[in-house]
This record gives C-alpha cells, sequence and structure tokens, in this order.
C-alpha cells in the first residue's frame, strides 16, 4: 500500500474508535467500532492483493445464480410477475436490484466472450427492472455511465443508449398497463424513508458529538419493548418476534436509509470526516491512475449513489458492501501521489454532496425543518388519551380534514429522541379522511412521553410534513 493510503486508512480508523470511547455504551461501542474497522480494512486489503476489479469477474456466477432463485421462487410460488415486485427467499427487492445493477456493469465491463456476457446483461436487466427498485436502477444507470467515461469507446456509448431507450419505452409501458414493479419506476415517493430520516436526525441532534457508536442506532429506530425479525417475504403482523439473546443486540438492521445519516448517529462528525476522507480517496483513485478501471468506476460510483437512500456501504451486507470495500483496496492500492494534484479534495467533495441530497431535503439544521402548509390539514377528530395506567395496547383514532390526494400519516413517541409507532397510508377523495385506528403494542417505558403526530402529501414534497401535532402522554404511578 503506498503511505498515502496508509495514512488514510489510520485516520478513518482512529475516527471511528475516538467517538465510540464517549458514547452512551463506550465499551461496546469501541469493539463494535473495532469490528467494523478491522472488516472494512480487512476487505481492502484482499481488494489490494487482487490488485484489479477484472479478477472479480467469477461474481457473475454467483449473480445469475441468484436471479436464477428468483425467478425459480417466483414460478414456485405461483407469483404474477405483472401484478408483485420480484423477490427472494433471503434477499429483499432493493437487494436483487443491486445485483442487477452489479450484473450490468459485469456484463458491460468486463474482459470475455459475448455468449456469456450478453445472457447475463439481459438477465440482470430482466431482474433490475422488475426488482421496481428505483435506487438501483439510477445506481446502474451512473455506474454505467462514469465506466463509459473512462472506456472511451464510440460503439458502447451507441449501445447503452440504445439500452436506456429502450429500458425508459419499457417502464413507460409497463406503468400505463399497471405492471406494478415497473409502474414504481416512474414514482417519486421515498417509501416511508421521510419518517426514517426525520427520526434519526432527533438522534444526531441529541447525541451531536459522539453519536450512539456503531451498529447502536437501530436501539433508537425499533419501536419502544419492541424487537421484531425481518423477514423479506412477510407482513409487519406476520413477522415473529426476536429470542430473548437477539433482543440485546438492540436490532442493528434498522438502519437510517442514508450513510451521513447513519455515520453522524453513530460516530458523530469526527466519524464522518473519516469516512468521508475514505470515499472520497476511492474515488480519486478510481478516476486518477495511469490505467483506470471502468469496472472498478462503475462500482464505486453506483454503489456510493444508492447510499443516499441506502446504507449499501454497511458492513456486513448481503453482497454490496463486501464487493465496495474489496474493488475500493483494488483501487487504492495503485493511488500515487503524484497523480492526485488536488483531485484528492475534489473527489471527497463528490460523496459529500451526493449524499447530503436527504440532509439538504430535511433542512437542516433545527430538528423540526420547515414544515409544510398545516393550514391545509385539520385535525376532525383525535382520541388519544393523555394519562395512562399502563403502556401496553393504546389506542389511537384519528380523521383529518383536508384536500383530495393521497397521504401518510406516522405516530412517533419522543423520548426526547423519536421512534416510530405506527404508519398508515390513506385516500381522500372529498375533504375528509377515513377513520385511521392504531392500536399500539407499547409505548416507551417511561414516566412521560410526546407523541408526534406527522401528515405527509404522497409523493412527499420536499420530504417535510404537511403538518405536525403533539401531545403528551403521562403514566400514572
Amino acid at each position: 500500500m503506498p503511505s498515502l493510503t496508509l495514512w488514510i486508512l489510520g485516520f478513518y480508523a482512529l475516527s471511528q474508535q475516538l467517538p465510540a470511547l464517549f458514547a452512551p455504551e463506550p465499551l461496546l461501542a469501541s469493539v463494535l467500532a473495532l469490528g467494523r474497522t478491522l472488516l472494512i480494512l480487512g476487505l481492502i486489503g484482499t481488494g489490494a492483493l487482487l490488485g484489479s476489479a477484472a479478477r472479480t469477474r467469477p461474481l457473475a456466477w454467483g449473480l445469475a445464480a441468484v436471479f436464477l432463485t428468483a425467478i425459480a421462487t417466483n414460478l414456485f410460488n405461483q407469483v404474477d410477475f405483472f401484478v408483485y415486485r420480484l423477490n427472494h427467499p433471503y434477499m429483499t427487492s432493493v437487494t436483487l436490484g443491486l445485483a442487477g445493477a452489479v450484473a450490468v456493469w459485469l456484463a458491460l465491463f468486463s474482459a470475455g466472450r459475448w455468449y456469456w456476457r450478453v445472457p447475463l446483461g439481459i438477465l440482470a436487466l430482466v431482474v433490475l427492472l422488475l426488482s421496481g427498485s428505483r435506487g438501483p436502477l439510477l445506481a446502474a444507470l451512473v455506474g454505467v455511465l462514469s465506466g463509459l467515461v473512462l472506456l472511451r469507446r464510440k460503439r458502447y456509448f451507441l449501445l447503452v443508449t440504445v439500452g436506456v431507450v429502450a429500458v425508459a419505452g419499457g417502464v413507460m409501458v409497463g406503468s400505463r398497463d399497471t405492471v406494478q414493479a415497473l409502474g414504481r419506476l416512474v414514482q417519486v415517493d421515498v417509501s416511508g424513508r421521510e419518517v426514517v430520516w426525520r427520526n434519526t436526525r432527533t438522534v444526531i441532534h441529541e447525541f451531536p458529538l459522539n453519536g450512539v457508536g456503531s451498529y447502536r442506532l437501530g436501539n433508537y429506530l425499533s419501536e419502544p419493548e419492541q424487537c421484531l425479525l425481518f423477514d423479506v417475504n412477510t407482513t409487519r403482523q406476520q413477522q415473529s418476534t426476536c429470542p430473548g439473546w437477539l433482543s440485546t443486540l438492540g436490532q442493528p438492521w434498522l438502519i437510517a436509509h442514508n450513510a451521513i445519516l447513519q455515520q453522524l448517529a453513530e460516530t458523530g462528525p469526527a466519524g464522518l470526516a473519516g469516512l468521508l476522507l475514505l470515499l472520497g480517496s476511492v474515488v480519486t483513485a478510481s478516476f486518477v491512475r495511469a490505467r483506470p478501471e471502468p469496472l472498478a468506476a462503475a462500482v464505486v460510483m453506483g454503489l456510493l449513489v444508492s447510499s443516499i437512500t441506502d446504507n449499501t456501504l454497511l458492513v456486513p451486507s448481503p453482497f454490496s458492501a463486501e464487493l465496495f470495500w474489496l474493488v475500493a483496496g483494488t483501487q487504492l492500492v495503485n493511488m500515487k501521489t503524484e497523480r492526485l494534484q488536488g483531485a484528492l479534495a475534489l473527489g471527497t467533495l463528490l460523496p459529500a454532496l451526493l449524499l447530503s441530497v436527504p440532509v439538504l431535503l430535511l433542512g437542516w439544521p433545527g430538528v423540526g425543518g420547515k414544515q409544510g402548509p398545516g393550514q391545509q390539514v385539520q385535525i376532525q377528530t383525535l382520541l388519544a388519551m393523555q394519562r395512562v395506567s399502563s403502556i401496553k395496547d393504546y389506542p389511537v383514532f384519528v380523521q383529518f380534514r383536508l384536500p383530495p390526494g393521497q397521504y401518510m400519516a406516522a405516530l412517533n413517541t419522543c423520548t426526547p429522541t423519536c421512534r416510530p409507532l405506527r404508519t398508515s397510508v390513506f385516500g381522500v377523495t372529498s375533504d375528509q379522511s377515513p377513520m385511521i385506528q392504531w392500536e399500539i403494542p407499547s409505548l416507551a417505558a417511561v414516566p412521560s412521553q410526546r407523541l408526534e403526530l406527522l401528515v405527509y402529501a404522497q409523493p412527499s414534497r420536499g420530504l417535510q410534513p404537511l403538518a405536525v401535532y403533539h401531545w403528551e402522554v403521562k403514566r400514572r404511578p
């Protein structure tokens, strides 16, 4: 490894360990931060030994097996591809979409015969579209464009242009013919992430300097007094509760769905600075080298863009984060100081700007943010107790008066950080919403808490709620 790369890796490791010493659980946070850092450094080191992103080509066989498994599973379960999104026994639709994007990059930028690259590319596009995942589709496009910038072959530009036009046409036709997976690709909502981002901001506001520790954010984003197993093929009502030993882990699978918010909440500004410097170094090394690799640029930029609305760089993962840091190692090992010439500063600025999109749209700073036109939303009925003898089975009835359209109502409990209780999407055809009834299994186990009711337009307008209502709930001794 070049000395500059070693200094950057050392700074990253230090930036993760120091905040952990001042986290709410310093010993546990230090151990977890060390584990994550060693895993990332190990992947980078393995990539350095590989020396080239081209040596990840065998991944194509594994991805093809994933695609065939997904299709076979849906056929076996008699799932209508035109009604439901493609699913997989152990991957979410988003992960399937990312797998499709990676396979597209491998098919375009790997060396090899056409007889395996063309079928892989077609199969990858089919899976990418049927997954109905907008983030991976954007990642695939950004990755392809990044690779083409380095490839500089006119025939590839023509091929990709034809492919983009064909995919866009298929999406538009499919969405008009009510193909659900394709219809989602032209929607502009963020699937409830605005509530997660808002709640994550309250955690950052409460722990602004050092965060809550690596893998500990799930403790603050989960429903109070509940731990549910994450099963990609069940609804929330069908999910099983965690066994006792698993509950103690704090549900690390609950994430902020944005790399910057996740890092700020876990390790504070110091940890974020270390991550951005490392990401900037990877971006710079991928483009500023004597013989740049289009495949590496595609993987780095594509997975970086997907981290705007997900945490695809967070290890361990189904495969995306491991691939990113492995490819990062193949690039960092060849980073030369004499070739940088200020490019490292620009390379660091790029991921900072990309990943800050939700933060900027949320109206940072200020936990409340700028609210929407609350005068358009009025509460017609609200039945909710303000004094309770038990935190179990708390009922809420609410009805709104608001203009016709699609809306989402979200209920949080804040103590002072906010965590979700319930979310409902509803439509209004006249000027009155249906009666929304929630039965909350458990409130937070504290003497007093503030319940927060948020109303969002669907799709969200700038990620801000149209209206916010609060009331205090006190527990009788």
